[in-house]
C-alpha cells in the first residue's frame, strides 16, 4: 500500500478543501486533489499527516479565525474515519533519527528533511 505524507502547504489544502469548501484553482495541487480521492474515496493509498503542521496551521487559523480551530481539530481528530489516514506524533523514536542526522542549516527546508526523515524510517 502506498503512502502519502503531506507537506504543511499541502496539510492546509486538505482542510480547505475537505473541512472549508475552498476551491482555489490557482493554489490547489490537481495531483494532491486525485490523491485525497483515492484516500477517502477508494482507500487506495494512505496519507500521512504530521501532527506538528496541524499545530503550526491552527496557530495560523488562531490569529486570522480562531472559529476554526475547533473545527479543525474535530475534523482532524476523525481524519482515520474520512479517509484513509493516519496522524502521526513525532514520538521519541522519530525525533531520536532526526537528533542522529544533521539538522538543516537553513530552517526552511526543515519541512522537506521532516518528510524524508519519516519516509526513510518508516517506509
Amino acid at each position: 500500500m502506498d503512502k502519502f505524507c503531506l507537506t504543511k502547504r499541502q496539510c492546509k489544502q486538505l482542510l480547505d478543501n475537505e473541512l472549508f469548501g475552498i476551491l482555489d484553482e490557482s493554489e490547489d495541487d490537481p495531483d494532491l486533489i486525485a490523491i485525497i480521492e483515492r484516500a477517502r474515496d477508494y482507500y487506495e493509498i494512505e496519507i500521512v499527516v504530521f501532527n506538528y503542521f496541524i499545530s503550526k496551521l491552527l496557530e495560523q487559523y488562531q490569529k486570522k479565525d480562531a472559529s476554526k480551530c475547533n473545527k479543525v481539530i474535530e475534523y482532524i481528530s476523525e481524519i482515520d474515519k474520512k479517509m484513509f489516514a493516519t496522524l502521526e506524533e513525532f514520538d521519541s523514536k522519530f525525533i531520536d533519527l532526526m537528533m542522529t542526522r544533521s539538522m538543516p542549516s537553513k530552517l526552511n527546508t526543515l519541512e522537506e528533511d521532516l518528510l524524508e526523515i519519516r519516509n526513510s524510517f518508516h517506509g
